[in-house]
Order: structure tokens, then sequence, then C-alpha cells
């Protein structure tokens, strides 16, 4: 089942002519995940969840009527950091939404997870929180008027605090690859800014333990073959837009501020350039447990087209001979010939003037780039540049 801890979300409760505030402060240096509950005279309704970063105070509308109750836990802990308290159904897991009705049947309803209908993907009805694939969530404390503060902001009747050391959390970087050597460099969340540490070295079939780094927190994971080309070959794993600093030559530890700059907070070797701006693979959704296996495979994309047609086809596999030759099964037409094989690179193919089959590809560690790669040299060759567009790209 897949996790949701990083969704940031107002779920209307009713239609309200007035709103109050729930005003959560998290000084810890752990975000906490809120689940809000209002009982009316009617029904009482649950969701969640809803993120405060560390360091940081969140606020949430709430609506004018009812008793207003919440629950807090930490990142991927289900045990709740507020004392004991009422009992509300919903999902340790994933966002949630619970109606329990007080009269009537079915007695509670339950939405869960994501989708495209009021953004969640599953509704179940039933008698109880077990029947509807709920559970008894503990922890929830009725809201007070917060101390200070302005009207209508709603406090926790008790102090949010973290006593407990921040547990550590090692990688384990296993180069599974004929590649002689990985570079690997590492993005972590602490004190409420990205820092990136690298590189470190792993040799053909060979592991290493990376850290310790902050646990709960998110980890990236970057790896190039090459120190000096950190678009060489690289690595990924779910990729997305994130953005890193990091120093393509040499050994660094750097920190991302707010205006966009990179700081270093180790000592950098003063004829290292400046840092750039780079992609990262996503190593995990949260923060770890011990150690965690960070496999750098080798990946190969064939591409085969047909001369008289135009037609591609585009195979993947772990070995260059299964993707070629898959590849060319797929191609259905005799004159289908390889137009390339690229290793641990996403790929992209553009179409531009059907008459004349004008085309054009790319390569790079990043789609965005090898798309913009493709549709560069598919106009330069075509007598209607407009008429150019990507049909076919793929990633490692």
């Amino acid at each position: 089942m897949k996790r949701h801890f990083y969704l940031l979300f107002l779920v209307g409760l009713s239609a309200i002519a007035a709103e109050r505030k729930l005003v959560i402060d998290n000084p810890a240096d752990r975000g906490v995940f809120i689940a809000r509950s209002v009982e009316t005279n009617d029904a009482i309704i649950t969701d969640g969840y809803w993120n405060v970063m560390p360091q940081q105070k969140g606020e949430f509308q709430v609506p004018e009527e009812g008793k207003v109750a919440a629950r807090l836990n930490f990142y991927r802990e289900t045990r709740t950091v507020t004392p004991s308290g009422t009992k509300r159904c919903g999902s340790e897991l994933e966002k949630f939404k619970s109606i329990e009705k007080k009269q009537g049947e079915p007695r509670i309803t339950l939405f869960m997870g994501e989708g495209e209908i009021d953004g969640y993907a599953t509704k179940k009805e039933g008698n109880d929180c077990a029947a509807v694939g709920g559970v008894l969530l503990d922890g929830f404390q009725e809201t007070v008027a917060c101390s200070s503060g302005a009207a209508g902001e709603m406090c926790l009747p008790t102090a949010l605090t973290d006593n407990r050391p921040t547990p550590e959390a090692y990688v384990g970087a296993c180069n599974e690859t004929s590649i002689p050597e990985l570079f690997v460099a590492i993005r972590f969340f602490e004190n409420n800014e990205w820092r990136t540490q690298g590189w470190w070295k792993i040799k053909s079939q060979t592991c290493q333990k990376l850290g310790p780094f902050p646990s709960g927190k998110a980890l990236y994971g970057f790896a190039t073959t090459s120190s000096n080309d950190p678009d060489a070959f690289e690595w990924r794993s779910g990729w997305g837009p994130e953005m890193a600093c990091i120093n393509p030559e040499s050994a660094f530890d750097y920190a991302e501020k707010a205006d966009g700059k990179c700081e270093a907070r180790e000592a950098i070797p003063a004829d290292a350039p400046a840092p750039i701006k780079t992609m990262v693979g996503k190593l995990s959704e949260g923060g770890f447990r011990g150690l965690v296996n960070f496999n750098l495979k080798e990946s190969f994309i064939s591409v085969f087209r047909s001369a008289s047609t135009g037609e591609i086809a585009i195979s993947k596999d772990t070995k260059a001979d299964s993707a070629k030759l898959a590849a060319k099964a797929s191609c259905a037409q005799a004159d289908c010939e390889e137009l390339v094989q690229v290793q641990n690179q996403c790929f992209a193919f553009a179409i531009g003037d059907d008459a004349a089959y004008e085309y054009g590809w790319g390569r790079n560690a990043s789609l965005v780039k090898a798309q913009e790669l493709a549709l560069n040299y598919c106009r330069e060759g075509s007598q209607e540049p407009a008429m150019c567009r990507i049909i076919a790209s793929e990633c490692p």
C-alpha cells in the first residue's frame, strides 16, 4: 500500500459562514502529521493528514460549529505524540476522511487514498470502523482557545514536545553494475534546510554503508560514473523535480538557502568550482530505520526504426542484448534497423513532417532535457519545424 506522507490539503467539512483556526506549533526537530475531528449534533467528521515542518507553525481552518479535536504523530510513526484521548475512525497510512453518523444507517463512511473523485480512491460504508477497512486512531484531544493569539484560534491543551534523540539513518549503496566506479551523493533535510553531501566512491560489485543521516526525513540519492561529469551515465530512482547543490569535481557538504544559493558547511578546497544545480533521484518517501539498500543497476534502452514508414520500437532491459532483441521483435516492418542504444540515460524521439519523415532523438540524464534535444534536432532538419513533436520517451 502506497504511503502518502507529503500531502498538504484542506478538505471542506461543510458550508459555513464563519471559521476558526487550528494552530499547531511544532518546536521539534522532526515534522508532525495532523488528523482533525469535528463533532456536531449529527455526525463526527474526521480527516487527515496535514504536515507541519520542523520548527514551524501550521494554521488550518476548521468550522465554526462543533467540537474540534486533533491528533499528532511524527514522521512514519503511528504512535501519537499527544497523551491518550478520544478514538476516531481513519487510516494510519493514507489520506482519509471518515463520517460517523450519530443516527441512521450506515453508521460510518470512510474515504481513503487518492483518486479523481473528491480526491479519494476508495469509499466504503458500514456499521463500524473495521467493516469499512479503517482503524481506530487514538490520541485525539479536544482543542481549546489559544492562550495567546487572535480570537478564534484553537490550540491543543498540551504543548508538543519531543525529548527523544533524533534516530540516525544509514544508506547502503551497492554498485551492481559493470561500471568500475560510481560516485554517490545524498541529499537530506535537517534543521529546516536541505543539505547535500558527496561523493562516496562505490566500486563495482561492492556495497558501502553511508551516513549517518537524520532519520525521519526525506533522503535522496544521486549517482554518476564520473565525479567530473555529473551528466554522464546517471542512475536515478523515481525522478522528481527536486534540485540539489553539488560540486561536480570535489568532495562537498552544501546547505541550500532560501535565495537559491549554496552555502558550504564544511571546508571545500579553494580551487573547487562554484556549486551547480543538477537533478537528483528520490530514494524514499520518508525516513528510514537502519540500513536501506541503494541498488544501482544498469538499464539499456534500445530503439529500432523503419526507414520506409518511420515507425519506431523501444524496449528497456537490464541487459543490452535483451533490450535489442525485444525492440527488433516489436518493430513490425522488414526494414527496421537499430537507431541507437542508450545506457543509464533517458531517451526521447521526435518526428516532424510526415511526408519526409524528419526526426530527431536525444538522450540525457533528465527526461526534459532529452525531449528538448530531440525536438531541436528534429526542427533543424524539418521544413515545418513547428510540426515536430515527441512521440516516444523512456527513462531507466
